[in-house]
C-alpha cells in the first residue's frame, strides 16, 4: 500500500503529461481535441467534488 501512496502521483502526473503530447502531437486525433475538451467540463468538477466530499459531508464514526 506504502508504494501505491508513493507512486500514485507522480504516474497521474506522467499520464497526464503522455496524453497531453498525444494530442498535440499526433496530428490524426486532432479531430478529437473538441471531444476531449468537452468531457473536462464533465470530468474536472467531479473529481473535485470526490477530492472534497471527506471534508464537506463527514463520515460517521464511533466515539
Amino acid at each position: 500500500m506504502r508504494f501505491f501512496k508513493m507512486w500514485t502521483l507522480p504516474l497521474g502526473m506522467f499520464a497526464g503529461m503522455g496524453v497531453y503530447l498525444m494530442f498535440h502531437y499526433i496530428s490524426w486525433l486532432s479531430p478529437l481535441k473538441v471531444l476531449a475538451g468537452g468531457a473536462e467540463d464533465y470530468i474536472l468538477p467531479a473529481m473535485v467534488f470526490i477530492q472534497l466530499k471527506p471534508l464537506i459531508i463527514p463520515s460517521k464514526s464511533s466515539d
